[in-house]
Protein backbone atom coordinates (compact mmCIF):
# COMPACT_ATOMS: atom_id res chain seq x y z
CA UNK A 1 0.00 0.00 0.00
CA UNK A 2 1.50 3.22 -0.69
CA UNK A 3 2.56 5.92 2.07
CA UNK A 4 -0.14 8.28 0.21
CA UNK A 5 -3.25 6.05 0.76
CA UNK A 6 -2.06 4.87 4.69
CA UNK A 7 -2.03 8.93 5.21
CA UNK A 8 -5.22 9.10 4.11
CA UNK A 9 -6.70 6.38 5.75
CA UNK A 10 -5.69 7.53 8.56
CA UNK A 11 -7.19 10.76 8.49
CA UNK A 12 -10.19 9.21 7.25
CA UNK A 13 -10.34 7.28 10.67
CA UNK A 14 -9.25 10.26 13.05
CA UNK A 15 -12.13 12.10 11.35
CA UNK A 16 -14.11 9.27 11.82
CA UNK A 17 -13.42 9.24 15.89
CA UNK A 18 -13.92 12.92 16.55
CA UNK A 19 -17.38 12.53 14.99
CA UNK A 20 -18.60 9.70 17.54
CA UNK A 21 -16.88 10.65 20.58
CA UNK A 22 -19.77 11.42 22.93
CA UNK A 23 -20.63 14.44 25.26
CA UNK A 24 -20.08 13.27 28.71
CA UNK A 25 -22.66 14.13 31.62
CA UNK A 26 -21.43 17.11 34.13
CA UNK A 27 -22.71 17.72 37.63
CA UNK A 28 -24.18 20.66 37.09
CA UNK A 29 -25.53 21.91 33.30
CA UNK A 30 -28.87 23.04 33.79
CA UNK A 31 -29.78 26.71 35.36
CA UNK A 32 -32.33 27.21 37.77
CA UNK A 33 -33.99 30.52 37.43
CA UNK A 34 -36.42 31.71 40.36
CA UNK A 35 -39.24 34.30 39.59
CA UNK A 36 -40.12 37.23 41.87
CA UNK A 37 -42.87 40.36 41.27
CA UNK A 38 -41.93 43.49 42.13
CA UNK A 39 -46.02 44.33 43.83
CA UNK A 40 -46.92 47.69 44.71
CA UNK A 41 -47.87 48.97 47.88
CA UNK A 42 -51.41 50.24 47.96
CA UNK A 43 -52.76 52.39 50.74
CA UNK A 44 -56.21 54.09 50.38
CA UNK A 45 -58.39 55.12 52.79
CA UNK A 46 -62.13 56.18 52.02
CA UNK A 47 -63.85 57.82 54.50
CA UNK A 48 -67.07 56.13 55.51
CA UNK A 49 -69.22 58.84 55.93
CA UNK A 50 -69.58 62.83 54.32
CA UNK A 51 -72.80 65.07 54.90
CA UNK A 52 -74.69 67.52 52.37
CA UNK A 53 -77.52 70.51 53.16
CA UNK A 54 -80.05 71.47 50.78
CA UNK A 55 -80.69 74.90 51.07
CA UNK A 56 -83.27 75.86 48.84
CA UNK A 57 -84.32 79.16 50.70
CA UNK A 58 -80.85 80.05 50.63
CA UNK A 59 -80.40 80.64 54.89
CA UNK A 60 -77.09 81.03 56.44
CA UNK A 61 -75.42 77.54 57.78
CA UNK A 62 -72.28 77.61 59.66
CA UNK A 63 -69.75 75.36 57.42
CA UNK A 64 -66.30 75.66 59.65
CA UNK A 65 -66.11 79.04 60.76
CA UNK A 66 -67.71 80.38 57.46
CA UNK A 67 -71.06 81.38 57.22
CA UNK A 68 -72.77 80.21 53.60
CA UNK A 69 -75.87 80.84 51.37
CA UNK A 70 -75.50 77.92 48.84
CA UNK A 71 -78.40 76.01 48.10
CA UNK A 72 -76.41 72.41 47.80
CA UNK A 73 -73.79 72.73 51.02
CA UNK A 74 -71.24 69.91 51.45
CA UNK A 75 -67.58 70.39 53.32
CA UNK A 76 -65.06 68.62 51.30
CA UNK A 77 -64.21 65.14 52.05
CA UNK A 78 -60.90 63.32 51.42
CA UNK A 79 -59.50 59.85 50.62
CA UNK A 80 -56.12 59.60 51.77
CA UNK A 81 -53.26 57.98 49.60
CA UNK A 82 -49.49 56.80 50.89
CA UNK A 83 -49.32 53.92 47.85
CA UNK A 84 -45.53 53.55 45.97
CA UNK A 85 -47.16 54.29 42.59
CA UNK A 86 -49.20 56.23 40.94
CA UNK A 87 -52.96 55.81 40.85
CA UNK A 88 -55.90 56.74 38.90
CA UNK A 89 -59.24 56.56 40.48
CA UNK A 90 -63.09 56.08 38.67
CA UNK A 91 -65.78 57.06 40.80
CA UNK A 92 -69.62 55.36 40.70
CA UNK A 93 -72.10 57.67 42.43
CA UNK A 94 -75.48 56.73 42.94
CA UNK A 95 -77.83 59.34 44.38
CA UNK A 96 -80.87 58.92 47.36
CA UNK A 97 -83.40 60.73 48.33
CA UNK A 98 -85.75 60.99 51.03
CA UNK A 99 -89.63 62.73 51.30
CA UNK A 100 -90.69 65.00 48.60
CA UNK A 101 -87.38 65.54 47.03
CA UNK A 102 -86.72 64.12 43.62
CA UNK A 103 -83.06 64.92 41.51
CA UNK A 104 -83.50 67.14 38.78
CA UNK A 105 -81.72 66.31 35.60
CA UNK A 106 -79.82 69.53 34.82
CA UNK A 107 -79.28 72.76 36.77
CA UNK A 108 -82.15 74.74 38.24
CA UNK A 109 -80.85 78.00 37.69
CA UNK A 110 -83.52 80.53 37.20
CA UNK A 111 -86.71 78.26 36.88
CA UNK A 112 -89.41 78.30 38.53
CA UNK A 113 -89.48 75.34 39.08
CA UNK A 114 -93.14 73.75 41.18
CA UNK A 115 -91.34 70.19 42.72
CA UNK A 116 -88.96 69.63 45.34
CA UNK A 117 -86.36 69.00 42.79
CA UNK A 118 -82.17 69.37 43.35
CA UNK A 119 -79.65 69.35 41.10
CA UNK A 120 -76.38 68.00 43.08
CA UNK A 121 -73.04 67.17 41.11
CA UNK A 122 -70.24 65.41 42.58
CA UNK A 123 -66.43 66.89 41.64
CA UNK A 124 -63.73 65.04 42.30
CA UNK A 125 -59.56 66.77 42.84
CA UNK A 126 -55.93 65.81 43.58
CA UNK A 127 -55.32 67.65 47.29
CA UNK A 128 -51.94 68.27 49.15
CA UNK A 129 -53.66 68.47 52.26
CA UNK A 130 -56.71 67.59 54.07
CA UNK A 131 -57.70 70.14 56.07
CA UNK A 132 -58.82 72.51 53.10
CA UNK A 133 -55.46 74.31 52.31
CA UNK A 134 -54.58 72.05 49.71
CA UNK A 135 -57.63 71.87 47.91
CA UNK A 136 -57.96 71.66 43.64
CA UNK A 137 -59.52 74.99 42.58
CA UNK A 138 -63.25 73.67 42.76
CA UNK A 139 -65.51 74.79 39.70
CA UNK A 140 -67.59 77.42 39.85
CA UNK A 141 -70.62 75.81 38.16
CA UNK A 142 -71.36 72.06 37.09
CA UNK A 143 -70.00 71.40 33.21
CA UNK A 144 -71.40 67.98 31.70
CA UNK A 145 -68.05 68.01 29.73
CA UNK A 146 -65.74 67.92 32.90
CA UNK A 147 -64.27 64.41 33.84
CA UNK A 148 -64.03 65.44 37.06
CA UNK A 149 -67.84 66.05 37.52
CA UNK A 150 -70.72 63.48 37.94
CA UNK A 151 -74.29 64.39 38.11
CA UNK A 152 -76.26 62.65 40.55
CA UNK A 153 -79.30 60.79 40.58
CA UNK A 154 -81.02 57.63 41.64
CA UNK A 155 -79.78 55.98 38.69
CA UNK A 156 -75.37 54.53 39.20
CA UNK A 157 -73.33 56.95 37.18
CA UNK A 158 -69.98 55.56 36.16
CA UNK A 159 -66.70 58.01 35.93
CA UNK A 160 -63.39 56.99 34.71
CA UNK A 161 -60.20 58.20 35.48
CA UNK A 162 -61.65 61.26 37.70
CA UNK A 163 -58.39 62.07 39.17
CA UNK A 164 -54.68 60.48 39.10
CA UNK A 165 -52.64 60.82 42.14
CA UNK A 166 -48.97 60.56 42.29
CA UNK A 167 -46.44 57.93 43.95
CA UNK A 168 -45.95 58.85 47.64
CA UNK A 169 -42.85 57.52 49.35
CA UNK A 170 -45.31 55.99 52.37
CA UNK A 171 -44.45 58.34 55.01
CA UNK A 172 -46.28 61.40 53.33
CA UNK A 173 -49.56 61.38 52.26
CA UNK A 174 -51.37 62.80 48.72
CA UNK A 175 -55.71 63.09 48.98
CA UNK A 176 -58.27 63.14 46.44
CA UNK A 177 -60.61 65.81 47.62
CA UNK A 178 -64.75 65.44 46.23
CA UNK A 179 -67.50 67.34 47.22
CA UNK A 180 -71.30 67.68 46.43
CA UNK A 181 -72.57 71.28 44.49
CA UNK A 182 -75.58 72.37 42.97
CA UNK A 183 -79.07 74.31 43.23
CA UNK A 184 -82.39 73.75 44.39
CA UNK A 185 -86.11 74.62 43.89
CA UNK A 186 -87.42 77.74 45.25
CA UNK A 187 -90.66 77.65 44.89
CA UNK A 188 -92.20 74.01 44.88
CA UNK A 189 -96.04 74.07 45.88
CA UNK A 190 -95.05 72.04 48.40
CA UNK A 191 -93.04 73.91 51.13
CA UNK A 192 -89.62 72.25 51.98
CA UNK A 193 -89.37 70.71 55.16
CA UNK A 194 -86.92 68.78 57.25
CA UNK A 195 -88.23 65.55 55.57
CA UNK A 196 -86.99 66.48 52.22
CA UNK A 197 -83.04 64.80 51.84
CA UNK A 198 -80.70 64.06 48.83
CA UNK A 199 -77.53 62.12 49.55
CA UNK A 200 -75.19 59.78 47.46
CA UNK A 201 -72.84 56.90 47.82
CA UNK A 202 -70.23 57.14 46.11
CA UNK A 203 -68.24 53.97 45.14
CA UNK A 204 -63.99 54.36 44.55
CA UNK A 205 -62.03 51.87 42.31
CA UNK A 206 -58.51 52.70 41.95
CA UNK A 207 -55.47 51.16 39.72
CA UNK A 208 -52.03 51.49 39.55
CA UNK A 209 -50.47 52.84 36.79
CA UNK A 210 -46.86 51.95 35.47
CA UNK A 211 -44.40 54.77 36.46
CA UNK A 212 -43.23 57.00 33.57
CA UNK A 213 -39.93 55.80 31.44
CA UNK A 214 -37.08 57.51 32.23
CA UNK A 215 -34.33 58.08 29.86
Amino acid sequence: MSMKKIVSAAMALAMAASLTVPAFATANNTTDITGTTQAPAIAVTVPATGAVTVNPYKMEVTVGSNQVTDQIISAPMYVTNTSDVPLVFDVTVTGKKEGNAIFSTTPIGTKVVTTNSVFMYAEFGAATANDGSGDPTWAAAYDSKATNQVAISERSTTRKAVVELAATDGSTANYLAFKLAGDASSQPTTAWSSADKVGATIAFTFTAKAAAATT
